[in-house]
């Protein structure tokens, strides 16, 4: 394999990984706290030393895995699971845009594979060099396009028939649904539903206030059980809408989606 220094090789990948994961954290719309990112990238540098064992297939891949994992959880304070794994997967993509870049820069230098990791004699100034460069090429679009927004949420309070919730709400400029019966806006609403609600969906018993809302989503149309609500948002004033109900699980940390025009008007 050849002699490897692990002082440069630990410090090398350290300083690329520091780049990596700000570039990462752009893209991904992350905070960044610098002592969790410099801890973060002295973690990537010592994963680089997986080289230097000779594992066997199995435990080489899943060492790899669990090492960007544990990077991605080191370097940022990310509590929601969708998050984190659109992280880490930008995480992978920008080292493997990396590892492009390098592979070009360098076309006529010795390559290694060894414990699922692509090695590249790549001098250490021209590594550090195509890093910097992924890098400004990854804030300008960033400059150029815009950072992706996070999810925007508000704190919501609804009170139904022998139901009440409180908890985060999506706003969601997608979500443009009206209740043509009453004109209220609709809020969208997951597990845990009211008994009346959990009725429905185990037998389709429709109760006295329930009714059947058509709702169109991204994977089609659909009637959704509903009840007349009332409802708050960061505490402002009541105001009655009509309350939807999906079996479906929301992926992110929120009970509700709401469109975002109408929190206006509460």
């Amino acid at each position: 394999m050849g002699v490897v220094y692990v002082d440069v090789l630990v410090i090398i990948n350290a300083l690329i990984g520091w780049f990596v994961l700000r570039a990462a954290a752009a893209l991904a719309s992350l905070e960044m706290k610098p002592i969790r990112l410099c801890i973060g990238a002295l973690a990537a540098g010592f994963s680089s030393l997986l080289i230097l064992f000779n594992l066997s297939p199995p435990l080489a891949l899943l060492l790899k895995v669990l090492c960007l994992a544990a990077i991605i959880f080191i370097s940022f304070q990310i509590s929601n699971p969708r998050v984190f794994f659109k992280a880490l997967l930008w995480y992978i993509l920008l080292n493997m845009l990396l590892g492009g870049i390098a592979s070009f820069a360098a076309q006529s230098g010795k390559v290694i594979y060894d414990n699922y990791s692509v090695y590249i004699y790549v001098p250490p100034l021209l590594l550090v060099f195509c890093t910097l460069l992924m890098y400004v090429i990854i804030q300008l679009a960033v400059w150029i396009f815009g950072r992706p927004q996070p999810d925007k949420t508000v704190i919501i309070a609804l009170k139904a028939a022998d139901f009440e919730m409180s908890g985060n709400a999506l706003l969601d400029t997608g979500f443009a649904v009206s209740d043509p019966l009453t004109g209220n806006a609709v809020m969208l609403l997951c597990a845990p539903f009211p008994v009346y609600i959990d009725a429905y969906f185990k037998s389709g018993e429709i109760s006295s206030g329930v009714r059947l809302l058509p709702i169109s989503t991204a994977s089609g149309s659909t009637l959704l059980p509903a009840v007349t609500a009332s409802a708050s948002i960061d505490k402002r004033k009541c105001r009655d809408i009509t309350a939807a109900f999906t079996k479906e699980v929301f992926a992110g940390d929120f009970k509700a989606i709401l469109n975002a025009d109408t929190s206006v008007y509460f």
